[in-house]
Order: structure tokens, then sequence, then C-alpha cells
């Protein structure tokens, strides 16, 4: 099938129980977005594209502490990483912890 895997389709979303606190969504808002097409075959997996994270929250106002955003806990706290790729969301989140 093909699937759209461009900078216009791939989001990152950090969470912490039910609260986000971080999405790359709010990242790119004065950011060019592109479409990448790809042809994938059932069950291929693909590398996706990182995305920086500076431990801060985002929001409509932006996503880096240069955008003035507050610094999130760490010492401990643990967040849960999901992605979405072209509307789909991961089934499964990635968990870690900042120390």
């Amino acid at each position: 099938c093909k699937f759209n895997v461009g900078t216009s389709a791939s989001f990152y979303t950090v969470t912490s129980g039910n609260e986000t606190i971080w999405t790359s969504k709010d990242c790119i808002l004065n950011t060019p977005r592109s479409d990448t097409i790809m042809s994938l075959p059932p069950g291929q997996e693909l590398q996706a594209s990182s995305s920086d994270w500076e431990r801060v929250r985002s929001s409509s106002s932006g996503c880096t502490i240069g955008d003035g955003q507050a610094v999130v806990s760490a010492g401990g706290a643990s967040y849960h990483l999901k992605v979405e790729v072209n509307g789909v969301i991961s089934d499964n989140d990635v968990q870690f912890v900042l120390n």
C-alpha cells in the first residue's frame, strides 16, 4: 500500500498518565512540512526520522525552551512515547524515565 511517511504525517507524542506533555505537532507550526509517499509491503518495518525533545512541555505557542515552554520533571519521572504516521497511531508506547 502507499503510505505518507513525511513530516506532514509523522508525529511523536510524550505523555505522563493521561496528560499530553509534548507533541511534535506543536513544533512544526512555522516549519514547512513535506510528504514522502512510499510503497510499503505488509509487515515491513521502516526506520523513522528522529524528533528532538528539549524536556519541555509543548503548546500552540511552541515546543522549545526558546519558545518559553516549561521544563518537565526529571529525577526519575516516567513518560511514554507514542508515534503517529499517516493517521495510524502506534498500538504500543515506549516508557522511559528521566533521571
